[in-house]
């Protein structure tokens, strides 16, 4: 007889989603993403939250800041928020705000992150989830460090700021990126993405509804999850999405099915420059990476094959205690003089 295997990918994603849809509880939500506030992504969530009877605070980028990882804009002069639609419910409610700096720039996603959280706790309303998204762009793999997105829900797990509370960041590629998107084809780009938007959006309400129950050893947390762990979601475009898996993060930085490394650097003679001379840089050609292995049970991996992938991850940076054995006979030396 053969003995059946319990794979990781069943985790607690596959009895989170074979529950029923329908939310235990309206919750408080936070939300903000990095693409700006004004986004579909994010717009399109926000408005499949507010239909399932979520209440939900908007606060994003008054541009699009994607990249920004998990800067915050501390000592970065004064931050100006916006409000830029109100539903007319009281407050928290569903209104809307852009977030930006007195210099005109667009404030980082995590700080428009902890302006939603401010916002719709307000009052001493007890805010329940940061979610961040829907983002425009997957963020697996090595690309998940520079994610403005990902790094809005690191400070919502993180007592950087004081607090913290349940977060999640999703995210998706549009099946028509508009970076790529001819100029008299927009509309028609637009209305694709769009409506891969409402489907990630939809998944998401559900997925929600499913946490809301917290099954298995999610039992045991006061909160949605436990303090101090995020969620990171990345959903493929895909007609047939193939399942749900738990996965881990990828060292690839994977775009399009390809592991590409983008270079930066000097578009000219930087060390040849005059002084106070500017030199024009930037990404450089893409670096081929397909000698490079990836991990087992990678998001990278799961994502390119049509699952929806998510990674558990939390603030905490240190390696693997094999990792730090590396450095040990040199901690060793250096204090044989103390």
């Amino acid at each position: 007889m053969t003995k059946k295997v319990i794979r990781p990918q069943t985790f607690f994603v596959a009895l989170m989603l074979s529950l029923v849809s329908t939310h235990v509880a309206a919750l408080n939500i936070a939300l903000t993403n990095d693409d700006g506030w004004d986004s579909q992504g994010i717009q399109t969530l926000r408005a499949a939250l507010l239909s399932a009877g979520h209440k939900v605070t908007l606060a994003g980028s008054s541009e699009n800041q994607s990249g920004s990882s998990a800067a915050i804009d501390f000592g970065q002069g004064n931050v100006l928020v916006t409000k830029k639609f109100e539903d007319g419910e009281a407050a928290p409610g569903g209104d809307q705000y852009a977030v930006s700096l007195s210099s005109g720039a667009g404030a980082e996603p995590a700080t428009a992150g902890q302006i939603a959280i401010a916002i719709a706790g307000q009052g001493g309303a007890a805010v329940d989830l940061l979610i961040s998204g829907t983002n425009a762009g997957a963020n697996v793999g090595a690309f998940t460090n520079v994610s403005g997105t990902v790094g809005a829900t690191i400070h919502g797990i993180s007592l950087t700021t004081g607090a913290r509370l349940p977060a999640i960041a999703i995210s998706t590629n549009e099946p028509q990126p508009m970076l790529f998107c001819p100029v008299g084809n927009r509309a028609q780009c637009e209305a694709a993405n769009l409506s891969h938007f409402e489907v990630v959006a939809d998944w998401m309400i559900k997925f929600i509804a499913a946490l809301e129950k917290q099954p298995g050893k999610l039992k045991k947390s006061k909160r949605l999850l436990p303090d101090g762990i995020a969620l990171n979601i990345n959903y493929p475009v895909s007609d047939e999405i193939l399942g749900v898996q738990s996965n881990v993060q990828g060292r690839l930085p994977s775009m399009a099915g390809r592991a590409l490394g983008l270079p930066l650097g000097c578009y000219g003679d930087c060390a040849g420059a005059a002084v106070n001379e500017s030199i024009p840089a930037g990404v450089l050609e893409p670096k081929v990476l397909d000698g490079v292995e990836e991990r087992k049970n990678a998001d990278t991996a799961a994502f390119e094959g049509g699952y929806v992938s998510i990674v558990v991850i939390n603030t905490d940076l240190t390696a693997s205690k094999a990792e730090r054995k590396l450095i040990s006979r040199l901690v060793k030396n250096l204090n044989a003089k103390y």
